[in-house]
């Protein structure tokens, strides 16, 4: 792939997860509300890596933050290991799998899906 796609594909990921975080704003917290869906994005941060989740889109990324503040350049891809541990932790937290979080976001995944950007 040539050093223009990868730059193509790194601000479509960054813009996903900017639409993402904007939407995680406005969430209430579901601790109120145990039938609520869970935030759109899952986040954890541990030695120094961010890792998110995007449930509608099913993407995600792993950045570090002291080389990379403004989290352009997703590690996922090359750093699994890293995914993994930090994907169990928050999965531990939510007290289920990123899988069974999706579910509830079912029909905005077909919709994305009816309308190509999935």
């Amino acid at each position: 792939m040539t050093p223009t796609a990868d730059r193509r594909r790194t601000w479509i990921a960054a813009a996903i997860l900017a639409v993402a975080a904007a939407a995680v704003a406005v969430v209430v917290s579901r601790r109120n509300d145990e039938h609520a869906p869970p935030p759109s994005l899952l986040e954890v941060e541990r030695d120094g890596l961010r890792w998110t989740y995007h449930l509608p889109s099913g993407t995600e990324a792993l950045f570090d933050v002291a080389k990379d503040p403004r989290c352009l350049e997703n590690l996922a891809p090359s750093r699994r290991a890293d995914c993994e541990r930090l994907r169990k932790e928050v999965e531990d937290r939510e007290g289920k799998s990123v899988e069974r979080l999706r579910e509830s976001y079912r029909e905005q995944i077909e919709r994305l899906r009816s309308l190509g950007y999935l």
